[in-house]
């Protein structure tokens, strides 16, 4: 647990920590000596054999790669795929209290965090806003988009801790997660990042309805249900940042529709622009794709052409970006690995879970998430600990 708990920190602030906690489960890992009987239980949980093999669909494409140092780096980001599968299954599965005990640590240091970010947002308050205006992000620690994923997950803990009524003493503790999970929905609105927001409504109506249906309190959930849908309209007149982002999309859009000309610095031209490339490239080879290791190339190539001054982008959409590299082949794969662990013993059941799964997907349409190590140890994450504890559950329920 404790190096469950370095990883959650160093997802906020060091780069270094994260590869450092992930060495260390795969390494006391290894030299367990329990290590077969520990491959075994790997061997047979299928959940973690297909999160494991997102690894392999990027490996295997190496074979007909050219350019191996691009390569070497898209598997570096891919080693929690292959490591921590394994560390997990090696584990004890969680009890409910270590369980839940990690989902609240993970709520209450994204709250300190997001406490520091809004704080220094009304500080300088006229200066960001006069930046978001011109499509730049608020400041937030390591990356602005997986930080709004990490708030969206943490708002979603925090009411799955409360709708669980988990308190580590005093019974009213749960309305402190409760309370944490409403600061969080203010400040993935505040960040103003698609992949936060779109993940957070995709993921909170999923939760919604599995606990509407569960208590069958159809009055209660279908109002909470409307306040969710009516929640981006109120953040869009009340959050002067979401409006300037809006604002500033719809301006670059419209210029982009108008004249179907490309400018640097306006992100969302730029993104319409690498989905294209990455399908164009995806079709040079549509069984197999060109090779994971020669996307970069491929892409810079096609960058001369459309946008020469343009700063060079892989695909902004993790299944473009498997479909130029892998082929259909690849993201059959990759779809398989992403969306089964879902649906195997019904693990969609569980509102986290599925909630979680939600977020990450759904960036996948926005943005490349795993494709650096920061939304690799998200993604891994935050899946696995859901997946070991539902194993003590199925087994005690043997």
């Amino acid at each position: 647990m404790v190096c469950i708990i370095a990883l959650m920190i160093g997802l906020f602030w060091s780069k270094v920590m994260i590869s450092t906690a992930m060495l260390y489960l795969t390494g006391m890992t290894l030299i367990n000596p329990y290590i077969r009987n520990n491959f075994k239980k790997f061997i047979q949980n299928r959940s973690l054999l297909l999160i494991t093999m997102i690894f392999f669909i990027y490996a295997i494409s190496g074979f007909y790669s050219e350019n191996m140092d691009y390569l070497s780096e898209r598997l570096r980001t891919k080693l929690p795929f292959l490591m921590m599968p394994f560390a997990f299954a090696s584990f004890v599965p969680f009890s409910r209290k270590q369980y839940f005990g990690m989902l609240a640590f993970f709520v209450f240091i994204t709250s300190i965090v997001s406490a520091i970010v809004l704080t220094n947002y009304l500080i300088h308050f006229n200066e960001i806003n006069k930046g978001i205006k011109n499509g730049e992000a608020i400041p937030a620690p390591m990356n602005h988009i997986r930080y709004s994923l990490m708030c969206a997950i943490a708002a979603l803990a925090g009411i799955h801790l409360f709708v669980s009524k988990f308190y580590f003493r005093w019974q009213k503790e749960k309305f402190i997660w409760l309370l944490l999970a409403g600061f969080l929905t203010v400040v993935i609105h505040v960040l103003a990042v698609r992949s936060g927001i779109v993940g957070f409504y995709c993921g909170a109506i999923a939760m919604l309805m599995i606990y509407i249906f569960r208590s069958k309190r159809y009055a209660i959930g279908l109002g909470f249900l409307a306040a969710i849908i009516i929640s981006p309209f109120v953040a869009y007149k009340t959050i002067p940042s979401l409006r300037d982002k809006i604002g500033h999309t719809k301006y670059v859009l419209e210029q982009f529709f108008e004249t179907n000309e490309i400018h640097e610095g306006h992100s969302d031209q730029e993104r319409i622009l690498t989905l294209k490339l990455g399908i164009e490239i995806g079709k040079q080879n549509p069984l197999i794709g060109v090779g994971v290791g020669d996307i970069k190339d491929e892409m810079g190539h096609r960058y001369e052409t459309y946008c020469h001054e343009c700063v060079k982008k892989i695909p902004h959409n993790q299944f473009i970006f498997v479909f130029a590299g892998c082929g259909l082949i690849g993201v059959f794969l990759f779809s398989v690995s992403v969306f089964f662990p879902l649906f195997l013993k019904g693990h969609f059941r569980d509102p986290f879970f599925l909630g979680v799964s939600l977020i990450m997907i759904s960036s996948f349409m926005w943005e490349a998430t795993i494709e650096e190590q920061l939304g690799s140890a998200i993604y891994v994450l935050f899946l696995l600990m859901p997946l070991n504890y539902f194993a003590g559950k199925e087994k005690s329920n043997v």
